[in-house]
């Protein structure tokens, strides 16, 4: 008769079987890369809420109208941006600018198949389980949350991407040729870090036998890069960092590759783990357990040019460390690249994969977790803009001050003409007049501050001898007088005062400044009619003001 304590063995001796055959199940590590990524997608779309158009994404919404050769081909900051464009128009097409939802799909998208494609090239060479390391660590990159959560990056994951599929397909040898340049193609003119893929590329073809009918595969992507830098680039102009700046720069972004890997965000930890890394492969070139050949050594290139070309451009700039989030995906990416490389054809054993595998949940938790805590400023920039976007909305069809710019820190491209002419062909892109009423007093005091430097509504110096046409009220400093839109009203005061107008907030912003009235100086006030339903309501300080209807 077995005991209890000999039964519960049994059952977990069956449970442990059972999950061994399921995970030699061939079809194992392809379900679990799904699962994998399907959770990534879910925990990027989670944390992205809150987010909305950001930055450089305005100069693609606003100023990238008109279908001609130079909308896709003039290049935005020295990168060529022929695919970001084609996106952004696509999208604006299908979903206006209302939600930012789709954007942050795409991009999250891409980023998901760029895993993908790092676990299939990691397959060929440390096989199917041991694949899904790289690939995980990919998913939950949080260290490179800008790339994957902010839809502008798509061109940068669109680089990435396509040039990771550029060495797939370069695996299969030169019956794939046409689908390596296709890649390149579209790597090269999503942004400029696909240059790095274009070297590794070559110095491939370059090192096989009869490589000079192949280089085509190359000098098309090259000419293609060329045509938009070069032929729509204009007189753009940049200031480059010394060389020995340039590689201190480099370093450094490398050092934070490490740490992006490992699942911290920073330089301090990847600096000794970039020491370990190089003293790790020379010991193993030189005992012969890692060889040298040319696809490792056009990696190690490839990754050495990323970070020289970035540091070129970046190391002198105030402010820009070499661990920002936008430039640490290509550095992992590469990372992982030359790693699978060095280790092709490892086996370990089932203790060492255990740990392994305890190791690479550790890494992508901790990673996973800087997706919520990375956006704080573009989350923050959002809740500010927001009402800002409305005010434009409400405005459209008045007489507008178009040259204003309602986000000059983070988003200087949007100004008021170009935000209405795309509002008035692809919708409005801030929230509607119903939602801002339910927001909090606030965003209201910034819809209400907006409207008004929109719209130009304010107190202007009455011609002389304006009449007046209805009551008048005398109304004392502290006081509110509701005024009706539609109408014009005349303002007198007998010493200096000042007024303040308001429409959805219940009360003015402490910080806002009133607009002064000169004793004995008539000024008027036109309210023209909107798509608002609310009265206004005008604070009067510093002496009493008479207001007249006109």
């Amino acid at each position: 008769m077995s005991t209890p304590s000999a039964s519960r063995t049994h059952a977990l001796n069956r449970v442990r079987l059972k999950a061994e055959r399921l995970w030699l199940h061939p079809r194992a590590p392809s379900v679990v890369l799904a699962l994998l990524a399907l959770l990534a997608f879910v925990v990027i779309l989670r944390a992205g809420r809150g987010l909305f158009f950001f930055g450089d994404e305005w100069a693609f919404l606003l100023h990238r109208r008109g279908i001609s050769l130079e909308t896709f081909l003039a290049p935005h900051n020295q990168h060529p941006s022929v695919g970001p464009v084609a996106s952004y128009k696509l999208l604006l097409a299908v979903f206006g600018m209302d939600s930012y939802l789709p954007y942050r799909i795409v991009v999250a998208l891409l980023h998901l198949l760029c895993g993908v494609f790092v676990y299939f090239y990691a397959r060929r060479r440390v096989g199917a389980r041991l694949a899904l390391i790289p690939a995980a660590i990919m998913f939950f990159l949080g260290a490179a949350w800008e790339d994957v959560m902010w839809g502008f990056q798509v061109g940068f994951i669109g680089a990435v991407t396509f040039g990771v599929a550029a060495l797939l397909a370069l695996d299969g040898g030169r019956r794939r040729d046409w689908l390596t340049c296709l890649a390149l193609v579209v790597s090269c003119t999503s942004a400029g870090i696909g240059l790095p893929f274009l070297l590794v590329v070559a110095i491939v073809i370059l090192t096989q036998p009869r490589p000079l009918p192949r280089l085509w595969v190359v000098v098309v992507p090259a000419l293609a890069f060329a045509i938009s830098v070069i032929g729509y680039g204009g007189d753009a102009q940049s200031t480059y960092a010394s060389p020995s700046a340039a590689m201190r720069w480099g370093l450094e972004m490398a050092a934070a590759g490490f740490g992006a890997v490992c699942g911290a965000v920073g330089v301090n930890w990847g600096r000794s783990l970039l020491v370990l890394a190089v003293v790790g492969l020379v010991l193993g070139l030189r005992r012969g357990r890692v060889v040298l050949d040319a696809r490792l050594a056009a990696l190690l290139l490839g990754a050495v040019a990323y970070w020289l070309l970035i540091g070129s451009g970046r190391a002198e700039i105030p402010g820009l460390p070499p661990d920002t989030s936008r430039y640490t995906y290509e550095s992992a990416v590469f990372l992982l690249l030359i790693g699978v490389t060095v280790l092709a054809g490892t086996r370990v054993t089932r203790a060492m994969g255990w740990v392994l595998a305890a190791a690479t949940v550790v890494a992508c938790v901790s990673a996973a977790g800087l997706f919520q805590s990375g956006p704080a400023v573009p989350r923050l920039n959002a809740a500010g803009l927001l009402p800002k976007l409305t005010a434009a909305d409400a405005a459209l069809g008045q007489t507008v001050n178009g040259d204003l710019q309602i986000d000059r820190d983070y988003s200087p491209d949007i100004d008021i003409r170009s935000y209405l002419s795309a509002v008035e062909k692809f919708g409005p892109a801030g929230p509607s007049l119903d939602d801002l009423r339910r927001d909090n007093q606030g965003a209201k005091a910034t819809f209400d501050i907006y409207y008004l430097a929109i719209t130009g509504i304010g107190p202007k110096p009455a011609p002389a001898g304006t009449p007046t046409g209805g009551q008048c009220a005398e109304t004392t400093a502290g006081q509110d007088a509701t005024l009706e839109p539609g109408r014009r009203y005349l303002l007198t005061s007998r010493a200096a005062a000042g007024v303040q107008l308001r429409r959805l907030a219940t009360d003015v912003r402490a910080d806002e400044a009133p607009t002064p009235l000169a004793a004995n100086a008539p000024a008027i006030l036109e309210l023209p009619k909107d798509a608002l339903r609310e009265p206004w309501t005008l604070r009067v300080s510093g002496a009493p003001v008479r207001i007249c209807a006109v």
